[in-house]
């Protein structure tokens, strides 16, 4: 069957060119499995899909330290302070580490930073809740990046987010997908193909490749020609599976963008209970489990309140949902779902102690990513000794035949507002390396020969992974897919995106 354009993968990339996105809905809300939090709400495109969608700024948090024991009430005022002050301080280490990185040109890891930092150090020495706090902290943020302090890089690790405060959608990210989507799936396209999984792309031209359409797309229900092919397939996947996807075989800089970069898990588990024990005025619990070696210090959860996400409800489900990454999940992706929950209950009943009676676990679902076989991971980060290059080399489109796609880099900016990755560009308006004019001569005059130039482009990627400026995010996802559907628009003018 031969299209113009075939795009892999209809995550949010994969719509706004043409993920890990999954909503559950059997408890009788929505909740997201996957991404579920719009990061920095001023001037991202995701709230211009969405204007109206509900967002929620979590404030009202409770903690319990690893015996279980709750901070007590009586201290709430003096530990909101403490936390924001925590908080501030913790953030400002990582201020600290673009400076220096600024400064010095240096990497290393952010581990080593926060242990040579001595602002950090003075913070943890100022009182007997700080030094609780703190480290606390230090965890929360490996949960959030999905990354190791150990090997996540002070160099890279300070983004262009956007500004605002970080929302929660209420209702899933599943109906932002659909609205990104809608040009397609209002019309239930007959061009979507599901259950069709893609077993390798062929791009070399040769064996009596189709001169209109080159590229052959192998999936398990037949093949596919078209004049190019847009990837958004994830980063994990591609660490595994790239040497057999791809004929012929991936460039040395797209081996080594796929090799470099690091990739993830982050996992959640919902769980419903009988009826709600906790306090309802609370939006997050903080807890931790105990280690598979009890000689390891426990392991750092958070626990959303969905009840109270609800009160539109006359009587919204008990429900808890415990986020937990890197080694933390990795331990549970090897437990049976009856394990995962004997977990959980253990400390829930240590943080609920008064109330042990009355918590009763009636089902759970459990979330494996790194056992998800198209997508083995959550999402990505930039190991020290690595750079945003590497994103960069992974977006670089490849060429007929083999080989990275190449044109002069021009000081204009074609038909994209800024450059690749969703900003304004600088005053020059010049576009990042690796990356094509996209208003070169060099690109081919006659569109329905994609054969006439030997440097045509015919594989795009796109996908979080792929944008240095936004990795990671939902957005960053977003803004990967409008600039390739813009890149492709460009270079090859009369195929319909």
């Amino acid at each position: 069957m031969a299209q113009k354009i075939i795009v892999i993968g209809s995550g949010m990339s994969g719509l706004t060119a043409g993920g890990r996105i999954k909503t559950d809905t059997q408890y009788g809300v929505n909740i997201d499995m996957g991404a579920s939090w719009i990061h920095g709400a001023d001037g991202n495109p995701l709230t211009d899909l969405v204007p109206n969608a509900r967002k929620v700024v979590f404030e009202r948090i409770q903690m319990f330290k690893p015996d279980g024991k709750p901070i007590s009430i009586e201290r709430s005022r003096e530990l909101l302070d403490v936390v924001r002050t925590a908080k501030e301080t913790f953030w400002g280490v990582f201020e600290r580490a673009a400076n220096y990185v600024r400064s010095t040109h240096a990497d290393m890891s952010m581990r080593d930073f926060i242990d040579q930092d001595e602002e950090w150090k003075r913070q943890l020495e100022r009182d007997d809740l700080s030094r609780e706090m703190l480290p606390f902290l230090e965890k929360a943020i490996e949960n959030i990046e999905a990354a190791d302090l150990e090997t996540m890089s002070i160099r890279e690790w300070d983004i262009n987010d956007f500004g605002g405060e970080h929302c929660y959608l209420v209702d899933g990210y599943t109906e932002l997908l659909k609205k990104s989507g809608e040009h397609i799936l209002a019309e239930k396209d007959t061009r979507i193909f599901l259950n069709h999984v893609v077993t390798s792309i062929d791009y070399s031209g040769e064996k009596g490749a189709d001169v209109i359409n080159p590229v052959t797309v192998h999936t398990n229900q037949g093949d596919f020609s078209c004049a190019a092919v847009l990837t958004t397939i994830p980063l994990g996947y591609l660490k595994a599976h790239h040497q057999s996807i791809f004929n012929p075989p991936l460039p040395i800089s797209k081996k080594q963008a796929i090799e470099g970069l690091g990739f993830g898990v982050l996992d959640k588990t919902i769980l419903k209970f009988e009826k709600a024990f906790w306090p309802m005025d609370v939006e997050f619990f903080y807890g931790f489990v105990d280690n598979a070696d009890p000689t390891q210090k426990p392991s750092l959860v958070s626990f959303l309140n969905v009840t109270r996400l609800h009160p539109e409800l006359s009587d919204p489900p008990a429900i808890l949902v415990a986020y937990y990454a890197q080694s933390t999940a990795m331990r549970m992706e090897g437990l049976t779902d009856k394990q995962v929950g004997e977990v959980f209950m253990t400390s829930i009943k240590r943080n609920f102690s008064d109330n042990v009676d009355e918590i009763k676990l009636v089902d759970l679902t459990v979330v494996r990513w790194a056992c998800d076989p198209f997508a083995l991971g959550s999402y990505s980060s930039i190991p020290v000794g690595q750079s945003g290059e590497c994103n960069d080399a992974l977006a670089a489109p490849l060429r007929l035949g083999g080989g990275v796609y190449t044109a002069p880099i021009s000081t204009t900016n074609g038909h994209i507002n800024g450059d690749i990755n969703g900003h304004s560009g600088d005053s020059n308006g010049t576009l990042l390396p690796l990356l094509p004019n996209l208003t070169s001569p060099a690109i081919p005059t006659d569109p329905s020969n994609p054969t006439n130039n030997t440097n045509n482009p015919v594989v795009f990627f796109a996908g979080e992974a792929t944008n240095r400026n936004h990795f990671a995010t939902i957005h960053g996802a977003l803004l990967s897919g409008r600039r390739e559907a813009n890149r492709m628009i460009n270079l090859l003018a009369e195929c319909k995106v």
